[in-house]
């Protein structure tokens, strides 16, 4: 008959050894997951094709998951620096994240390759508004105004802008002149009942 403290020490050393291979297989877990968390920005998104990554940023963007998606759309970018939809994908990233000197400077990149786009200017305003200079806001969202006379946005923004810059009376001349351009327009309406 086997002593009962030669039990408790063999059942000791019984669990002692699978905790020794349980730390063992968890350190090793760590390191594959950790070695593999490490490679994602770089390695990994170097090897996938550009629509892989592209399509993997879009859906973090989707998911409003823009510290996600950033890593994947800057290897989009590098994969085809001529991709505007990469560009600006990583552009609202950066403006959601706060990052307004990154966003604008992708704003402005595009803006010099497609000068009228009415679009961009007016993301450019926010991300400029958002910066803190208002002036140079008010002027792209008058660029944009003046680059496509129906793109609402813009009236909406600037007349805001105007508002809370203590120029009412502005800000109704604009919605006016939006409501000119597009009559009817349900949403400058709105914009004409909030300022009044």
């Amino acid at each position: 008959m086997i002593h009962p403290s030669v039990r408790v020490v063999r059942l000791l050393f019984f669990f002692s050894v699978i905790l020794f291979f349980i730390t063992l297989g968890w350190g090793v877990w760590s390191v594959l997951i950790v070695s593999d968390h490490q490679k994602t920005p770089g390695r990994i998104l170097a090897d996938e094709s550009f629509e892989k990554v592209l399509d993997s940023g879009k859906r973090f963007v989707d998911l409003r998951k823009f510290d996600l998606a950033v890593p994947y759309l800057k290897a989009a970018v590098a994969k085809n620096t001529d991709h505007d939809e990469a560009q600006t994908l990583l552009a609202v990233c950066y403006y959601n994240l706060r990052e307004y000197q990154k966003a604008r400077a992708i704003y402005e990149k595009l803006l010099s390759k497609s000068p009228n786009q009415a679009s961009l200017m007016n993301v450019l305003g926010n991300t400029i508004r958002d910066m803190g200079d208002i002036s140079s806001a008010e002027t792209q969202y008058r660029n944009a105004i003046a680059a496509d006379p129906e793109f609402i946005v813009a009236y909406s923004n600037l007349a805001y802008l105007l508002r809370n810059a203590g120029k009412l009376d502005e800000a109704r001349s604009v919605i006016s002149q939006g409501l000119i351009k597009n009559p009817q327009n349900e949403a400058l309406e709105n914009v004409k009942k909030i300022l009044q």
